[in-house]
C-alpha cells in the first residue's frame, strides 16, 4: 500500500477503531498482583482495551455478519478488554445477568452489540473469550470487576470528549489534517500510539482509523478506581 496523504475527513471516523494497549510492566503493581495470587500462574502481562466508532464495525464485518446499529449509536463504544495472547481460559465460568445488575445501564450505552445478538449475549461472548483470562489478577477476578474495569478505562480514555474539545465532528464535507487529530488526542492518549491505514473498497479511499496506544506506566489501581 502506498503512502496515504495525511488528510482525514471525519466521515472516515465511521470506520475507526481505537486500540489501547494497556501495558502492565514487571514493576511493583504487577508483582503485587502476583503476590495476591501466588498459587496461580497468570499467563499474560498486557491488556488491550479497544474502542470503536459504530460504523467501523459494519465495515470490518463486511459480509460475515449482519450489522445492526441502534439509533443512539453516535459515540465511541467499547469493543473489548483483552488479556494478551490468550483466550477462553475457563469455559465453565458462567456470566449471569445478576452479575451485571448495577452496571447494566452503562453497559447498554457504552458497550452495545452491533451484530444480531442481544447485548447480554455479546457480553457473555466477550466474558468467555477474554474476561475469564483476567481472573488471575485481583482487580479482574469477577464478572463485575472485569466489566467495570472496561467502563472505567473508557472514562479515562474518552475519545468523544477529546474530539469535541478540539471541535472535530463527524462530517462528509469537512476534512482535517492529521496534525489536528494528533493535537486533539495528545492530552487524552499521550504520544504512545500508532495509526493503522485501512481502505474501504466500496468508496475507494484510505484512512487512518486505528490508533494503537501504549501506556507503559499503567497501574492496576485504575481497574478498581470509581
Amino acid at each position: 500500500m502506498g503512502k496515504v496523504p495525511a488528510l482525514w475527513s471525519l466521515c472516515l471516523l465511521l470506520n475507526g477503531f481505537v486500540w489501547l494497549f494497556v501495558m502492565i510492566g514487571s514493576e511493583q503493581p504487577w508483582q503485587k498482583a502476583e503476590a495476591v495470587h501466588s498459587e496461580y500462574y497468570c499467563p499474560w502481562q498486557c491488556l488491550t482495551f479497544v474502542q470503536m466508532w459504530p460504523g467501523s464495525f459494519c465495515v470490518a464485518l463486511a459480509t460475515r455478519f449482519e450489522c445492526v446499529l441502534p439509533k443512539n449509536a453516535n459515540s465511541w463504544t467499547i469493543h473489548g478488554l483483552w488479556p494478551s495472547d490468550i483466550t477462553a481460559c475457563c469455559r465453565y465460568w458462567y456470566l449471569f445477568p445478576s452479575d451485571l445488575t448495577d452496571l447494566m445501564p452503562d453497559l447498554n450505552w457504552h458497550w452495545p452489540s452491533f451484530i444480531n445478538l442481544s447485548n447480554f449475549l455479546f457480553w457473555e461472548k466477550e466474558w468467555h473469550k477474554h474476561g475469564t483470562c483476567g481472573g488471575c489478577v485481583e482487580t479482574l477476578n469477577s464478572p463485575s470487576k472485569y466489566f467495570r474495569a472496561a467502563l472505567d478505562l473508557r472514562t479515562k480514555y474518552n475519545i468523544d470528549s477529546a474530539f469535541q474539545k478540539a471541535r472535530i465532528v463527524p462530517s462528509c464535507n469537512c476534512s482535517y489534517q492529521l496534525s489536528s487529530f494528533q493535537a486533539a488526542l495528545q492530552p487524552t492518549l499521550g504520544d504512545q500510539y500508532e495509526l493503522q491505514c485501512v481502505t474501504d473498497i466500496q468508496v475507494n479511499w484510505s484512512s487512518f482509523p486505528n490508533m494503537y496506544v501504549y501506556t507503559f506506566s499503567f497501574s492496576l489501581a485504575i481497574l478498581s478506581s470509581p
